[in-house]
């Protein structure tokens, strides 16, 4: 299994210092690192999100609400599992302003205050779900890659579990967006069904045990209940409907 680095500058110089995998380098709109983790659906069932910036390009994007409106929906859509990297240090005026410095002269401007910095990245982690890692410099953060990626991809999702041992009965069932696949428990099987779908995945697929009552009325459902389904766009329905109606038509053949 590869990991992905999009093709823009903020991933692709990365591509180097990458040693410990396989590196493939294409354009993704909402993410600069991706990869296929394990799952409790099995292996590769997890998609694994990553967004690297620098603090000055962080707080740029805070600045402009790129990051809040654009990138993190985005992410949130398309992943299961999604963090955010901040790289380097932090620099602060005296009365406590984070100072961005400007590229072309290197002259610092004020930025937002320490606690509201601080506050944002609360935020993100607390509201959404979104694991905040901070690293020093590039080969920090290739190392931490290395770490998380050997995690999702060299054990299968219950040796996770067996390793907890007896701790893992007092751990919550899942995490703070609800999402069951981060659970210690089984998925359920509508869960489990439809995650297969096309364009559902786990993330979704967690949210249709809120639409539907049963397996039945979800695999029965048409275009209109699937959109109903928090994340399900009128084209996802469609496909989805057409895969379940392509399906009965396979078995009575």
């Amino acid at each position: 299994m590869t990991i992905v680095l999009d093709d823009r500058h903020g991933a692709v110089e990365l591509k180097p210092l990458i040693r410990f995998r396989e590196v493939e380098v294409r354009h993704m709109e909402f993410s600069d690192i991706s990869w296929e983790g394990n799952g409790p659906l099995g292996p590769g069932t997890v998609r694994v999100g990553i967004e690297r910036k620098k603090i000055n390009d962080w707080v740029g994007s805070v600045k402009s609400g790129r990051f809040l409106a654009h990138q993190l929906p985005g992410m949130l859509a398309q992943f299961d599992r999604v963090y955010l990297i901040l790289e380097g240090d932090m620099s602060y005026s005296r009365e406590g302003e984070v100072l961005q410095l400007r590229y072309n002269s290197g002259s610092p401007v004020r930025g937002f205050t320490r606690v509201e910095i601080e506050g944002i990245e609360r935020s993100v982690r607390n509201l959404f779900g979104v694991q905040v890692i901070h690293t020093r410099d590039e080969t920090d953060t290739v190392r931490w890659l290395e770490l998380e990626y050997s995690w999702w991809r060299e054990k299968l999702w219950d040796q996770h579990r067996t390793a907890l041992g007896a701790v893992k009965s007092t751990l919550p069932m899942t995490d703070a967006n609800g999402f069951e696949y981060l659970s210690l428990r089984a998925p359920s099987l509508m869960t489990r069904v439809a995650a297969q779908l096309p364009g559902i995945g786990l993330t979704r697929a967690g949210n249709c045990q809120r639409t539907f009552k049963s397996v039945r009325e979800m695999m029965t459902a048409g275009v209109r209940e699937w959109m109903k389904v928090e994340g399900v766009g009128k084209g996802t329905a469609r496909k989805v409907v057409a895969a379940l109606v392509e399906g009965e038509e396979d078995e009575e053949i």
